[in-house]
């Protein structure tokens, strides 16, 4: 458990889950950057993904229940 959440670790980010009922905040011990995708849908003809993804730096994160979330260094 960390700070009420599930963590994993990994060599370029994390990934934090939230499985309760509840929001929970978290404070993160370095700055780490959001990924949101951003577009998506199904590969194209050439088998080439459509969508993107942008990242915004966070210190603190606050996840709603039943969500996950994927930070990156």
């Amino acid at each position: 458990a960390y700070q009420g959440l599930y963590r994993r670790d990994f060599a370029k980010g994390i990934v934090l889950i939230n499985p309760t009922n509840r929001s929970v905040e978290v404070t993160l011990e370095t700055p780490f950057r959001l990924v949101t995708p951003v577009g998506g849908g199904p590969l194209d003809g050439r088998g080439r993904p459509q969508g993107t993804i942008s990242t915004t730096p966070v210190t603190t994160l606050t996840l709603p229940a039943k969500t996950a979330e994927i930070l990156l260094r």
